[in-house]
């Protein structure tokens, strides 16, 4: 029997090859194939999607001066943020497109409740990430759009322009250069915005509108702010030459969005003179 069986199996490929059929071999790749790609793995398909949504947020805020994409690159940054609760990057975006939703906002309501969203947002940003520029200044900023809404006495009442000035001096210690020069712009800012009597002083805002000029002078911001700031001190020479050069600015040169904004600024401040 065993033999039979033997036999049996020897004959079987012979009579295949009789017929012309080759029995079936394992089936092996080529050499210099690839092997096949294996299935991306639930951190790489979020790792995927985060880079994604940082993508689309930067886009649409770059076209925020158009209707409607400030909003939309707000609510990307929320859904990053509910992807990845953690996300220093979502925060600080968060605070980035509030901060400019309040500034261009026309009433004191719009601008204190989106200054208190991107306060929040740089304050959690900051304890995600100490080091963080981005959050420190933005988040800054948009504690400055709120003090604005709230009223500047107010918030000289609540301490808040110590916690402005903190975040502020930090920024500028990583990063003066940052945001086209904005630490220093920020801070100039900020001594004009204030009262004499809680710290505000002119000469100490044009010196430091001055700093960021020479680190940035394509920014129109800066322009207008350094205008207003010789305005207050009465020299009408200097700010109308600080308005000429903003008003024939070509504004893609820098910030696109912003330096479209301020040009608009510019042009009423010199219509005032």
């Amino acid at each position: 029997m065993r033999f039979a069986a033997w036999m049996t199996g020897l004959l079987l490929p012979c009579a295949l090859w009789a017929q012309g059929e080759a029995p079936a071999q394992p089936e092996t790749p080529p050499a210099g194939a690839p092997a096949e790609a294996a299935a991306p793995s639930p951190e790489q398909i979020k790792a995927a999607q985060i880079a994604d949504l940082v993508k689309q947020i930067d886009q649409l805020y770059e076209a925020r001066h158009q209707s409607g994409k400030a909003e939309a690159s707000l609510a990307k940054a929320k859904e990053l943020l509910a992807l990845d609760p953690k996300s220093y990057d979502a925060q600080w975006r968060i605070a980035r497109v509030a901060f400019w939703l309040g500034d261009i906002s026309a009433d004191k309501k719009g601008k204190a409740k989106w200054g208190k969203i991107g306060w929040d947002a740089g304050l959690a940003g900051t304890q995600l990430k100490p080091d963080g520029i981005e959050a420190q200044f933005w988040g800054a900023a948009s504690l400055g759009t709120y003090a604005t809404g709230s009223g500047i006495m107010k918030a000289v009442w609540d301490g808040l322009p110590k916690q402005y000035e903190k975040w502020i001096r930090k920024a500028m210690e990583m990063n003066p250069k940052y945001a086209w020069g904005g630490p220093p712009r920020a801070l100039g800012r900020y001594y004009f915005t204030l009262p004499g009597i809680a710290g505000g002083d002119n000469k100490k805002s044009i010196k430091l509108l001055e700093q960021s000029k020479q680190i940035s002078p394509e920014a129109l911001r800066t322009r207008a702010y350094l205008a207003e700031s010789f305005l207050a001190e009465g020299d009408k020479e200097k700010a109308k030459a600080e308005l000429d050069f903003c008003v024939g600015a070509d504004p893609k040169n820098g910030d696109y969005a912003d330096n479209l904004i301020y040009q608009g600024e510019c042009k009423k401040l010199q219509a005032k003179l």
